[in-house]
């Protein structure tokens, strides 16, 4: 066989193997995506309950009450953290990551 053809049944070999790999990496990226948006998910249904069990009042404020272990203290004060995005996709899991051609 010439060189020329064995170099490109070679090159077509490759072409074929990366493809299929590549097949198999987006469903892959696909099926994380799909988890991290079930765990982002979960986690903003904690982050609410958490919330809730805070005591905060309407308004989303702290409840102050006042600790006696430490006088002039207060306790139920927490920094508050921003709500996780909302959507059902974390950052990053929108596409599908492959070109048109």
């Amino acid at each position: 066989m010439p060189q020329n053809i064995k170099d490109r049944d070679d090159l077509m070999e490759t072409i074929a193997s990366l493809t299929a790999e590549a097949v198999l990496l987006e469903a892959r990226v696909q099926t994380l995506c799909e988890e991290l948006a079930v765990v982002a998910a979960r986690t903003r249904v904690i982050a609410e309950s958490l919330h809730r069990l805070d005591g905060s009042d309407s308004h989303g404020d702290s409840v102050r009450v006042a600790d006696p272990a430490n006088a002039g203290g207060v306790r139920g004060q927490r920094p508050r953290h921003p709500a996780p995005p909302a959507g059902g996709r974390p950052r990053g899991c929108g596409g599908s990551g492959t070109r048109s051609r």
